[in-house]
C-alpha cells in the first residue's frame, strides 16, 4: 500500500510541482530503498521535468555539474557502502535522469545491498534507452535467477548471448537454466505418475541434452551441432516453442535465413510469443536487406537490370517495415521508441500525415524527442508548411547537444528550407553555422558558394 508521502508526491507531479515531488520520492526511498514503484515514479517525475524544460536528460556535462554526487557515489561503491552509494546515485540522477553510467551503478549497488526490486528497476531503465546494454541484461538475468524466476532469467541471458555471442557466463546460464527447466518437468511428471518409465527416461535424456544447448556458437559447425542436439529435444507439445526458437537462433548464426524463419514460425505455432513475433519481423527485414546488398553490388558492377530490382526490393522493405512496426505499436502503444521508428518509416514513404501522428507522440520521449522533432520538421516541409517546419527544426536544434550530428542536420534542413523558399540571406546564415564547426559537412560549401554567386 502506498504511503501518505508517496500519495503527496504523486499529487505534486499532477500539479507539475516536480521539485517537491522529487524530494518526497527521495524521502520515501531513504526509508524504503527497495520500493521499486517509488523509484520508477521518481524517475518519471525527473524526466517530465526535463522534458518540459526542453533539457537533455543525459547531458555530456553531467559529471562536471554533478561532480560532488558523482564522486560520493564512486567513493561509496569503493568502500562498499551500498545504500549510501544508492542515495548518491539518486542525487546525481536528479540532474541527469537518463545517465546510463549512473543508472548502472545504481543497479549494481542495489543488487549488492540486497534490494533486488530496486536493482531490477534501475537496469530496466537502462534497457528503455539501450535494449542491447550488456551490463543491464546480465544484471537482470542474475536478479531474476536469484528471485527464482527462471523463465525471465533465461530470456535475459539469451538476449545477452545475442549481444555478446562469446560471453561465457551467458552461455553457462542458458545451459543451466534450460537443463533446470527440463529436469523440473521430469520431476513433476514423476510425482504425478504421468508417462511411462520409458517416457521419463527420454525426458531425462532431453534434460541432459539441454545442458549442452547453451554452448557458444562460433562457427557453422557449432551451429549444426547445436541444431542436431536441439532437434532431439522436440516433444510435439507446446514445450517445443522455446526449442524451435533456439533452433532458429542457431540457423540465424550460420545465416541460413530460410531455415531460421521456418523454425521461428514453428515456435510461434507451438505457443504465441511477442518476442518470437518480433524476431520473425526482424528476420524478414534482414532478408530484404541482404537482397538489397546483393543487387547494389550488382548495379555498381554494371548490371543494367539490377538498379530496377534494387528499387523494388527497397520499396518492399519499406512497406514491410511499416506493417511490422504498426503491429508492434498496436501491441505496445506506450513504447515511444516504437512510435518513433514507425514515424520514421512513414516519413520515408512520404505518408506525412500518418508519420506526424506517430512522431507527435514520440516527442514526449525525452530520449528521442529531438530526433522526432527533426522528422516532424521534415514532414511539415514535405507538406509545404514552412513556418511549422522552421519551428520544429529550431526545437530539434535547441534540444541537440550543441552542434553535434543532430544539431548540424537540423540546421542543414533549416537552411535548405530557407533556400527553397527564396530567403537566401537566412539560408546563408544557417549554412555559415555549420561551416564554422564542420566545413566538410555534406555539400554546405558548394551551396554557400552558389548562394554567394547568385
Amino acid at each position: 500500500m502506498a504511503s501518505k508521502r508517496f500519495a503527496k508526491a504523486a499529487e505534486a507531479v499532477k500539479r507539475r510541482n516536480y521539485d517537491y515531488a522529487i524530494e518526497l520520492f527521495l524521502q520515501e526511498l531513504t526509508l524504503d530503498p527497495d520500493n521499486a514503484e517509488a523509484r520508477r515514479a521518481l524517475r518519471a517525475a525527473e524526466l517530465k521535468k526535463f522534458q518540459e524544460q526542453g533539457k537533455d536528460p543525459s547531458p555530456s556535462t553531467a559529471v562536471l555539474t554533478g561532480f560532488g554526487s558523482w564522486f560520493g557515489a564512486q567513493f561509496a561503491a569503493l568502500t562498499r557502502n551500498w545504500e549510501k552509494c544508492m542515495l548518491a546515485c539518486e542525487q546525481f540522477l536528479k540532474n541527469a535522469p537518463a545517465h546510463t553510467g549512473m543508472l548502472l551503478l545504481l543497479g549494481r549497488a542495489a543488487q549488492a545491498a540486497g534490494h533486488l526490486n530496486a536493482a531490477i528497476a534501475a537496469f530496466e531503465e537502462v534497457r528503455e534507452n539501450d535494449n542491447r546494454n550488456a551490463t543491464a541484461l546480465r544484471g537482470l538475468g542474475q536478479l531474476y535467477r536469484e528471485l527464482g524466476d527462471e523463465a525471465r532469467a533465461l530470456r535475459y541471458y539469451e538476449e545477452l548471448r545475442r549481444v555478446l555471442p562469446s560471453d561465457a557466463e551467458a552461455a553457462r546460464a542458458v545451459r543451466d537454466l534450460a537443463a533446470a527447466g527440463a529436469t523440473r518437468k521430469v520431476e513433476e511428471r514423476a510425482k504425478g505418475g504421468s508417462g511411462s518409465f520409458r517416457d521419463q527416461l527420454k525426458s531425462k535424456d532431453a534434460a541432459r541434452a539441454a545442458e549442452h544447448s547453451g554452448r557458444v556458437i562460433r562457427s557453422a559447425a557449432d551451429a549444426e551441432a547445436a541444431i542436431e542436439r536441439l532437434e532431439k529435444q522436440l516433444t510435439g507439445t507446446s514445450d517445443d516453442a522455446r526449442v524451435y526458437k533456439l533452433i532458429g537462433d542457431a540457423y540465424l548464426k550460420k545465416k541460413d535465413f530460410e531455415s531460421a524463419l521456418e523454425s521461428y514460425e514453428k515456435s510461434l505455432e507451438a505457443r504465441q510469443d511477442p518476442v518470437v513475433e518480433d524476431a520473425i519481423g526482424d528476420l524478414k527485414l534482414r532478408m530484404l536487406d541482404e537482397q538489397a546488398g546483393v543487387l547494389k553490388r550488382a548495379a555498381a558492377s554494371g548490371d543494367s537490370g539490377a538498379r530496377g530490382k534494387l528499387a523494388e526490393v527497397r520499396k518492399r522493405r519499406l512497406q514491410l517495415a511499416i506493417e511490422e512496426y504498426s503491429r508492434r505499436v498496436k501491441l505496445r502503444p506506450t513504447e515511444a521508441p516504437l512510435r518513433f521508428q514507425l514515424g520514421n518509416y512513414l516519413y520515408k514513404a512520404k505518408r506525412y500525415d500518418d508519420a506526424m501522428a506517430e512522431l507527435q507522440k514520440a516527442v514526449k520521449d525525452p530520449r528521442r524527442g529531438a530526433q522526432a522533432r527533426l522528422l516532424l520538421g521534415k514532414c511539415f516541409a514535405g507538406k509545404g508548411m514552412k513556418e511549422l517546419a522552421i519551428k520544429e527544426f529550431e526545437r530539434a536544434r535547441k534540444a541537440a547537444r550543441g552542434m553535434d550530428d543532430l544539431g548540424k542536420e537540423a540546421t542543414y534542413n533549416l537552411a535548405l528550407l530557407y533556400e527553397k523558399t527564396g530567403d537566401k540571406a537566412k539560408a546563408a546564415e544557417e549554412f555559415e553555422k555549420i561551416i564554422e564547426v564542420d566545413i566538410s559537412y555534406r555539400d554546405v560549401m558548394k551551396r554557400m558558394e552558389a548562394l554567394q554567386a547568385s
